[in-house]
């Protein structure tokens, strides 16, 4: 992907977007948080929990040795922290750190992703006796390509699938952790995780939505985009939540224009939209050499990324975020 003047920003940069199963305990977040920013050559772009789906997505960057090690402390101090037998909310997991991918940004390589991915699932694994899947770009095995086939059954599901010749980890014991559950580590593309409301409470709604726009719905779905129905209790609704894996194929406004056209169809309304996470200038259709963002604001507005929390342009899109953390650091 481009990511703008190349002058303002360092070499080979790999970006890791971990999802961890906690987002209603500020001390765990913090002290994961905190992990992460001890490894020199790190930069924390973002952190951003959801209470109801109980996840918290952190984002961060640098070159690849440091970014390894970043994610390795945050493993470490999830583990430490976060009980999976206690844990409830929206999202499908597998453990306490659900997911961990890498992802080639400016002057990197998914080579270097794939690379990143397997060192840190071998530590993981052998020092933390984590169980971990290796996925997506990463994968070892061609059944384990798509996280939703890691997920089947969630970490509920795990006590018995484990132990399945079919299912034993890439690294780590071939047992059931039940404290830390198991994690997937990969490499992928830039993706972007883009959920739109609905004004209803009605999940069955919601998934039918969800059940037509994504892409294996081959008649009626949308190129490159996945999808589920789910009910955020922090907001008192139902929401569309997706996973937009190439936006130059399909975009945030065509994913927003369709659920809302299928939302009218069944009386309900679509009253807003979010993005979880970072997301690239070009998402919100910026220009690679703009250094601002007020051209931004009626896109946001459309999508009304506002509806549930404020969408901070500079916080939230990847160049901005990233530019702005450099100079700091300057």
């Amino acid at each position: 992907m481009s990511m703008g003047k190349k002058s303002e920003l360092q070499s080979n940069l790999i970006e890791c977007v971990p999802n961890f199963s906690e987002a209603r305990d500020p001390r765990t977040i913090a002290a994961i948080a905190e992990a992460i920013e001890s490894v020199p050559g790190t930069l924390l772009l973002g952190t951003d929990p959801g209470p109801g789906a109980n996840r918290t997505v952190f984002t961060f960057a640098g070159e690849k040795e440091p970014v390894i090690e970043s994610a390795y402390r945050a493993l470490a101090k999830a583990i430490e922290h976060i009980d999976m037998s206690k844990h409830q909310g929206a999202h499908p997991r597998i453990g306490a750190c659900d997911v961990c991918p890498f992802v080639p940004l400016e002057g990197s390589t998914m080579k270097s992703c794939i690379e990143a991915a397997r060192e840190l699932a071998y530590r993981a694994g052998n020092n933390l006796a984590l169980p971990v899947y290796l996925y997506g770009k990463a994968a070892l095995d061609a059944s384990r390509i798509e996280l939703a086939d890691l997920r089947r059954g969630q970490y509920e599901g795990l006590r018995t699938r484990i132990e399945s010749e079919s299912f034993l980890p890439d690294f780590g014991p071939a047992g059931f952790n039940e404290r830390s559950g198991a994690t997937a580590i990969g490499a992928r593309e830039v993706l972007v995780a883009y959920n739109v409301s609905l004004d209803t409470d009605d999940l069955k709604v919601a998934r039918k939505i969800a059940s037509l726009i994504r892409e294996s719905s081959t008649e009626t779905g949308l190129k490159k985009v996945k999808a589920i129905g789910w009910y955020m209790e922090e907001y008192g609704l139902c929401q569309v939540s997706t996973n937009i894996l190439d936006y130059r194929i399909t975009s945030l406004k065509s994913v927003f224009d369709r659920v809302k056209k299928e939302a009218k169809d069944r009386g309900v309304a679509a009253v807003g939209s979010e993005v979880i996470g970072l997301l690239p200038l070009a998402a919100l259709g910026g220009e690679d050499d703009s250094e601002s963002e007020p051209h931004l604001e009626p896109v946001v507005e459309y999508l009304g990324l506002n509806r549930h929390k404020p969408f901070r342009i500079r916080e939230r899109v990847l160049e901005y975020r990233l530019a702005d953390l450099k100079k700091d650091k300057s």
